[in-house]
């Protein structure tokens, strides 16, 4: 997931909660840990499963 319409990891966070698609995603079984991190002006979020 990435966007560049957010200022923070806070307001990046709660629009992908807000958007059900991505909300979905976040919270699928199996996702065990995620990550945000930023590049220029674009939020990324990287999940992770356990093994």
């Amino acid at each position: 997931m990435f966007d560049c319409l957010w200022l923070s990891d806070a307001q990046a966070r709660r629009g992908w909660m807000n958007s059900s698609g991505h909300r979905a995603k976040i919270l699928r079984h199996g996702v065990a840990a995620y990550g945000i991190g930023k590049r220029g002006d674009y939020w990324v979020m990287v999940r992770g499963q356990s093994c």
